[in-house]
């Protein structure tokens, strides 16, 4: 055992002609273990030990030891760690890097860890469990079962720069690492820590996630250098009954990097929402670098896209082209060039096979979104060249950034040459239109517009319900504009309202007058032509300037204005109806 050093003064009193014996001061221990054998009479007690020592008092709570707060000397009394701060270390418990040497068993250090949690969660003046990081040994802990979170907690390690250094491994390739699930949306973060599990090159366990989630999660500074599983997965929907019940709405990951994973990170649920990316890079992973299939939509930010997609049967070539395929179809037989709803044909690039109608081909690539109620949004991102394409359904939008690989579906802008924003074809993934401000390409010029396919809309304007607008106007403030409502196109203007109507019936007058002028009295028609009319008559009045007035009639009356007609006026009239009647006016 090592030495003891007592530091104290012992009084003896005379209290109502007894003695009692009193301790003043505290008594100095080398290591933790020297508790076992301690039965001084003393108030405090310091331990010298750099790693779990510290100053301990007395105490008469009802909390068991636990090695690490709090421990028990030879006469069964309790001394509690004296602790400043809301956080507990993992050193304090004992937990200290893999050695060689020693068993798995003995390297396991689940349940020290797990007994620094179970202190956090019994004392709420406590948040945080802190893991430093281990220099010895191999400088990395060893978990041998996984640690399942189910409250408010913190847990955190050592790093520099977006580099952890605190670094755990679980043993094998089929076991969770972090388990954090809650039936009432607990607050977990993971903060400044190197996860993974025993390294394989075959015999994947794709349910075995470094870190599983149904919960709202604070991810910060995690690097995540191989899985057999995903690297991240987050499930979650509040719905009773649901497999996957929980809430991890507005989680926040940053600095994340996961490297060969199945999935770098896999979201899905509808209570998978509105959680930031920020700052995160996705490389090398043997599926998608972010499978996104939250319900509603979520936040992309600054995230790096590299080599996902590009192992095992994800890529396949046939006659030159190459082809991934569409996610979710079964695809076995079906012949990329003769089953194009099942493929994407993609650029030239490394990691793909000759295609073979045995194999079932598994999707992958930069990033996809699979809901399709979605609104999700990729903004600056850096998604290198030579992997298979994003993938966006019909909400989502993918803008700026760099976009080394195509981009298909959704809406993807980026500028070009300084004056134009590009859209690009959701199929195709080619440039179909660009919106330009500036002068280019003619002088003075505000707004271009400028489509590149054939039949394609210009401008599409939906308004809500059933009714959409366009507003014209200038510096005089005099206003008019064209407005689509129920099937009928309406021109009006500011002062006179509705003036002119078009719909499946025709060009009509808009209003109660049933008027409809062709023109200003000066103006001339070279013809008029009435094929069909509603009523029984059509005046035509040629007016004081006119030469002629022509009028072709089926049936009905023609009546010819008489003011400018004189003399040496010639009218013509054609009869073709033997059965009709040719009457004077």
């Amino acid at each position: 055992m090592k030495k003891s050093f007592l530091v104290t003064a012992i009084l003896f009193i005379s209290v109502a002609g007894n003695s009692q014996q009193g301790a003043m001061d505290y008594i100095m221990l080398a290591d933790v273990a020297d508790f076992a054998a301690f039965n001084k009479p003393v108030r405090a007690v310091i331990v010298s030990d750099t790693l779990r020592g510290g100053t301990f008092n007395l105490y008469k709570g009802s909390d068991a030891a636990d090695n690490g707060m709090i421990f028990m000397d030879a006469i069964g009394r309790k001394w509690q760690r004296a602790v400043s701060g809301n956080t507990i270390n993992t050193k304090w418990y004992g937990m200290k890097a893999y050695t060689l040497g020693l068993t798995d068993a003995q390297n396991d250090s689940h349940s020290k860890f797990m007994a620094a949690v179970k202190y956090v969660y019994k004392h709420k003046q406590f948040s945080t469990v802190y893991i430093p990081h281990d220099e010895s040994g191999q400088k990395v802990y060893y978990f041998m079962s996984t640690v399942v979170l189910d409250r408010d907690i913190t847990i955190t390690g050592d790093y520099t720069f977006n580099n952890p250094v605190t670094s755990i491994i679980w043993r094998g390739h089929n076991t969770i690492g972090f388990k954090l699930q809650s039936t009432y949306a607990a607050h977990i973060s993971l903060q400044n820590l190197n996860l993974t599990q025993d390294f394989v090159t075959s015999g994947y366990d794709s349910s075995a996630h470094i870190i599983y989630s149904n919960t709202f999660v604070h991810l910060k500074n995690i690097n995540i250098p191989w899985a057999s599983g995903d690297g991240v997965r987050i499930e979650a929907c509040a719905d009773k009954g649901s497999p996957i019940f929980g809430n991890a709405d507005h989680s926040i990951i940053e600095n994340l990097q996961t490297y060969a994973c199945m999935n770098g990170l896999y979201m899905k649920g509808c209570d998978a929402n509105v959680i930031s990316i920020v700052n995160s890079s996705f490389v090398y992973n043997r599926r998608w670098g972010t499978y996104d299939d939250g319900m509603l939509g979520n936040y992309y930010q600054n995230c790096h896209y590299s080599a996902n997609g590009k192992q095992g049967a994800v890529i396949a070539t046939y006659k030159g082209k190459y082809y991934v395929p569409v996610d979710g179809l079964l695809n076995m037989d079906k012949r990329p060039d003769l089953f194009p709803a099942y493929w994407y044909e993609v650029e030239a690039m490394g990691g793909a096979a000759p295609w073979d109608s045995k194999t079932k081909y598994y999707s992958g690539g930069v990033a996809i979104v699979k809901n399709i109620n979605a609104f999700t949004s990729f903004e600056h991102t850096y998604s290198e060249s030579y992997q298979p394409p994003v993938i966006l359904n019909g909400r989502s939008t993918y803008n700026g950034g760099v976009a080394g690989g195509a981009v298909k579906g959704g809406v993807f802008t980026r500028v070009l040459e300084g004056n134009y924003i590009i859209f690009t074809d959701s199929t195709s993934g080619t440039q179909v239109s660009k919106l330009g401000v500036g002068t280019a390409p003619v002088s003075g010029q505000s707004w271009m517009v400028d489509v590149n396919a054939m039949d394609a809309n210009v401008l599409r304007l939906r308004g809500k319900g059933k009714a959409s607008n366009i507003a014209l106007g200038n510096a005089d403030n005099n206003e008019g504009g064209i407005s689509y409502f129920q099937g009928t196109l309406l021109f009006l203007t500011k002062t006179a309202g509705i003036t002119t109507a078009i719909d499946n019936d025709g060009l009509y007058p808009y209003g109660f007058t049933n008027k409809f002028s062709l023109g200003k009295p000066d103006l001339k028609w070279k013809d008029v032509f009435v094929k069909n009319v509603n009523t029984d008559k059509i005046n035509l009045s040629t007016g004081s300037a006119a030469s002629a007035g022509n009028a072709v009639l089926s049936r009905g009356t023609v009546t010819i204005s008489t003011t400018a007609v004189t003399a040496a006026s010639l009218i013509f009239v054609v009869y073709n109806t033997p059965s009709g009647t040719l009457a004077a006016g």
